[in-house]
Formats: structure tokens, sequence, C-alpha cells
């Protein structure tokens, strides 16, 4: 069997991007204030070795989990990368989860550092109160009285050591849902995260360059394979969204020149509610993944007002996203997958 992936980490991805177009854009990012920043690859090359020297000064080493509980921003992906350099392992925590979702995430990954910003910092401290170890609460994004800032901690990095991180270490501990009883821990590798974009591109026939638009969370898969990975693969730009907004949606796609992107039930819904604006298909977008069904009415009036095409798609924590999805060109018959 061909194994398309390899011995390869995220940080080869990384590496392999910026050798090949250090200077083209590969984050437009847009914050809930609606100020946008953006980040060359090999900016985000140099952010990630200082933060994985921040790591390191940690004491951070080749195994440990590490909770970001964060909404989207550049410092999630710093982080994710500079722990994929030291071979530590991401623990992605949803914003939303309360003190006792936070305790079980942290009790069983044990991690020993929490990195969250200050407007989520509550629920992170109570949550540390009541699980069993020592772990410390590091703010991005602003300070917090009496709590170490990411900054602070980069400017006390130190030199990185020689470590070696093959395919088949972990890249993250994602926990489910938990919609019956406690959320599990589920195990992605670095190989399924670099497989995860490559099946996005395959089955959504992305191009080089192309533009991934995404206003879902980091903290879940379908963001991070359909968009993050996506983009990483073919050596386009992530364009992420602090948060989702309805109203902003497609005026955001073409502000940014978006050429695909991936939506859920919930926004398509929202996005019906909105106003109609003459310009709202008016956009660059030729691929959009879709996941969670709707009536088909639902699904012919999106598609007939903003001028797309839903490509239906099904998949889970445990395969990265991707187990099938609906062919791009063909019949599609929905509301069948595949």
């Amino acid at each position: 069997m061909i194994d398309p992936i390899g011995d390869r980490t995220m940080i080869h991805l990384l590496d392999e991007q910026v050798e090949a177009r250090g200077d083209q854009t590969f984050l437009v990012y847009e914050n809930a204030e609606q100020q946008v920043s953006e980040m060359t690859y090999a900016e985000l090359r140099a952010e990630v070795e200082r933060c994985a020297r921040a790591f390191t000064g940690l004491g951070i080493v080749k195994g440990d989990f590490v909770v970001l509980h964060l909404r989207n921003c550049p410092e999630f992906l710093v982080a994710w990368f500079a722990m994929a350099r030291v071979g530590a392992v991401l623990v992605p925590s949803n914003v939303a989860n309360t003190a006792g979702e936070l305790e079980h995430l942290i009790g069983f990954s044990e991690a020993r550092f929490i990195i969250t910003e200050p407007a989520l910092v509550e629920p992170v401290q109570q949550a540390v109160k009541q699980v069993p170890h020592d772990a410390e609460i590091i703010v991005a994004r602003g300070p917090v009285t009496g709590l170490r800032t990411l900054d602070e901690v980069i400017a006390a990095g130190v030199d990185v050591p020689e470590v070696h991180v093959s395919s088949m270490d972990l890249a993250q501990l994602i926990f489910t849902s938990g919609t019956t009883r406690k959320p599990k821990a589920v195990m992605l590798t670095h190989a399924i995260c670099l497989r995860s974009g490559l099946d996005s591109v395959h089955c959504l026939w992305l191009d080089e360059g192309e533009r991934c638009f995404t206003a879902l969370p980091l903290f879940h898969v379908n963001a991070q394979a359909m968009s993050l990975f996506a983009a990483m693969t073919v050596g386009g730009t992530l364009i992420l969204m602090e948060e989702f907004r309805a109203s902003r949606f497609w005026a955001q796609a073409r502000e940014h020149r978006a050429t695909q992107t991936a939506i859920v039930a919930m926004q398509l819904r929202t996005m019906l509610a909105q106003p109609v604006d003459p310009q709202e298909s008016q956009h660059a977008v030729r691929k959009v993944f879709y996941a969670i069904n709707v009536t088909d009415g639902e699904k012919e009036e999106f598609e007939a007002r903003f001028g797309i095409e839903l490509i239906n798609g099904y998949g889970l924590s445990e395969a990265m996203t991707l187990l099938s999805v609906s062919p791009v060109s063909g019949p599609r018959r929905w509301p069948s997958i595949g």
C-alpha cells in the first residue's frame, strides 16, 4: 500500500511550504472588532520557533499535554505548531466548556499548562483548583493579574533541544462532545492531521493557492482539516474569523477573496434568516463543504440565494473529519453522502 504521508509531521509540512513560498501569505485573520492581520509562511515559522523556545523554557517535553482554551486567533496556530516542534500534544478545549468540563480535560490529560485568554480565564481558574496535580495558567491576548502572559514566557525562552518526532506520534488529544457520558479522548497523530488536509484537497478538488475561509472553531476537527491543513497542503491561505457572524459571512468571503469554505447547519439556517444583500452572491467561493443535514427546501433556497452548491460530507473526530463525501461532479443524490 502506498503511504501518501510518509514519516512527516506538522513541522515538516510547514517547513516544506516555507521553502517553497516563504513570503506568501498563509494567514489572514479578522478578529471580532473586524481588525485584520496577516502572516506569511516564513513569519509563522519564526513565531512557532519563538514559542517552541518558550515551551522548552517551561520544561515542556515530548509527550507532554498542553490545553488550549482559546477562541480562533493566531496564537492558537502558533502554540499548536510549537507543541509539534517540541513533541508535545495539543488538548483543544471548547470555549463554551464549564469549569467541570475543563476539570475533566485537564485532569484526564494531566496537562501542566493551560493557555487561555482574559475573557475565558474564570472557568479555567476554577478547574485548576480541582485537579489533583499542579497546573499553571498562561494567558495570551492580554494580561490577567497574577498570571504569566504568553509574551512573558516567550521572552524567557531557551534553545530547543534536538527531538525526534515521527508521523505516528500524537499531535492532539481531542475530546468528543460527550452526548451520553463524559467526553472521550481521541488520539490523533501527525499522520492523520496531514492526511486530513490531503483528503480535503482530494475530495474538494482544491487547487494550489486556494484561499480557505472558515468561521468554525479551531478546537474542532472541521476547521482543522477542511481549512487549516487543506490550505497548508496546497500552499494556500487560511482565512480565519475569530467568530461566526451570519450578517457578515458573505461580505467577509468577498472582502478576503475566499475560494473555499466549510459550513454546518446552524450557519446555513442563520444566514438564510438574514435580510437579502444584493451583493451576497457576488463572491469567488467555488467549493463549499457542508455537514449536518437540513431540509430539502433549506438546501435549495441556500444554493439559489448565495450562488453555490453544497458538497455534502460526513466525518467525526476519530477520523479527523472526513469519512465520506459527495462527488464534486456528477450526481450527488442529496441527502446521500458519497
